[in-house]
């Protein structure tokens, strides 16, 4: 999958430092299975490497499955204060300050609505890295 060409690179790239094997696929060939007909070792050690990205990928997951629910508040409270509160806001402060004038209690509103969304981002942040932080502490 996309998602996972990062760390396949990453670790293709590792290789090739430690042991100047180049396991990279040529910019001509779209898929992996071509490599198979032209060189099965590049192939094989490719091959190697994607199932490494994947068992990587599944261990981080199984080690981080107590924390899943704080990292959710985390990202949670990030992302909800930011495109909830902050952008729409500011967005609407920015295109339309003009229209603003002289309506002192919606200028009011919406700067009430940033700060609103600033203090929500800080504080569930902070709330949700301390939550993981003592439960990693008690973990190990």
């Amino acid at each position: 999958p996309n998602f996972m060409k990062p760390m396949i690179t990453l670790l293709q790239e590792t290789v090739i430092h430690f042991t100047n094997v180049d396991l990279s696929m040529p910019k001509d060939m779209e898929t992996e299975f071509a490599m198979l007909k032209e060189s099965p070792g590049k192939f094989m050690g490719r091959l190697a490497l994607i199932c490494l990205s994947f068992f990587i990928c599944a261990l981080c997951g199984d080690l981080l499955s107590d924390f899943i629910s704080d990292l959710e508040t985390l990202i949670s409270s990030l992302f909800k204060s930011i495109n909830v509160f902050i952008i729409p806001c500011w967005g609407y402060w920015t295109l339309c300050g003009r229209s603003l004038k002289g309506q002192p209690v919606k200028k009011c509103i919406i700067l009430l609505l940033v700060l609103l969304g600033v203090v929500w981002g800080i504080f569930g942040t902070i709330s949700a890295v301390s939550t993981i932080a003592s439960g990693a502490k008690a973990a190990s």
